[in-house]
């Protein structure tokens, strides 16, 4: 296993439709809740189990909000994260002190993979429907139906239930 290029704390490690796992939001220093935490994390942190040790992390796109304790990334259905929140002291605080250096963060934003980026963006399947949508872990079957990119030699599906993140 490769260490993180930097500590974090309050971050959230999310599994991405490619299989790699991306880590946003969270801090350098401190803890969550009661204004503890500091030095808030910007950059995208994206690890790839499939590369070789010393290979497997990248840095993926910056932010330049503090997102710290009470934040989320979640995975949407289209393949991009809505990050948002953060409320790193016990009541919401709007504007910033020294005491509570970070704001309540109310703004969303949306986190574009790289498998989504630039010349990958059209390699996507178009027109894509599941026979059910009931689907059951019980030995049951289904059909997906899609329309493949012209010249795509292979394609890959991934199944995700999108849960609840709270807490980080």
């Amino acid at each position: 296993m490769d260490s993180m290029p930097e500590g974090r704390a309050m971050v959230e490690g999310t599994l991405l439709a490619d299989g790699t796992v991306i880590f946003l939001n969270g801090g350098n220093r401190g803890a969550q809740g009661f204004g503890l935490a500091r030095n808030p994390t910007f950059e995208a942190l994206i690890y790839d189990a499939t590369k070789p040790l010393g290979q497997r992390w990248s840095t993926g796109a910056s932010t330049n909000i503090a997102r710290l304790y009470h934040s989320v990334a979640l995975l949407l259905l289209d393949g991009t994260l809505m990050v948002t929140g953060s409320n790193p002291v016990a009541q919401p605080v709007l504007q910033p002190t020294a005491a509570d250096p970070y704001v309540t963060e109310f703004r969303v934003e949306i986190y574009t993979p790289p498998y989504l980026q630039g010349a990958n963006a059209k390699k996507r399947p178009t027109a894509v429907a599941l026979s059910s949508k009931a689907l059951k872990a019980n030995g049951s079957t289904f059909t997906i139906s899609f329309t493949a990119p012209a010249g795509a030699q292979a394609a890959k599906v991934s199944l995700y239930y999108g849960g609840f993140v709270t807490h980080s």
